[in-house]
């Protein structure tokens, strides 16, 4: 449904936040 769909949206979006965020950070150190 919608529902799951947006849900399904918000993880990727998340996940990929985070992968970004911890390659910033590894290339910082």
């Amino acid at each position: 449904g919608a529902v799951f769909g947006l849900l399904t949206g918000c993880m990727h979006a998340f996940v990929l936040l985070t992968s970004a965020t911890i390659t910033v950070t590894s290339h910082r150190m």
